[in-house]
């Protein structure tokens, strides 16, 4: 259905989900895993370096754009996409951490 990869700072390498399962909410629980593992490893928040496509799904899990990155180029051909950010902060009188992403 679907796969994740979270590089140790935070970084959401890859998300990818088969077509046939899109919407089915195989992203959000993928994102989801992967900010309950960024959580559990102190770290302040999620970023990835979107695509066209995955901006906008991006954006519903409450990812925002910081940087467009629209000369982008892999292996000699331009790929804008855009550097993206969801953040984990500390809130509430209990210095608890909530989630700022538009997550579960």
């Amino acid at each position: 259905m679907g796969f994740t990869d979270l590089v140790g700072d935070g970084l959401v390498d890859m998300l990818f989900v088969h077509p046939r399962a899109g919407g089915q909410g195989v992203a959000r629980a993928l994102v989801t895993a992967i900010t309950d593992e960024t959580r559990a490893r102190g770290l302040p928040g999620l970023r990835t370096f979107a695509s066209r496509s995955a901006r906008p799904a991006f954006e519903r899990l409450g990812f925002v754009v910081v940087a467009e990155r629209l000369d982008n180029a892999v292996r000699g051909v331009v790929v804008p996409n855009w550097e993206m950010r969801c953040d984990l902060a500390r809130g509430g009188h209990a210095h608890q951490y909530i989630r700022l992403c538009n997550l579960v």
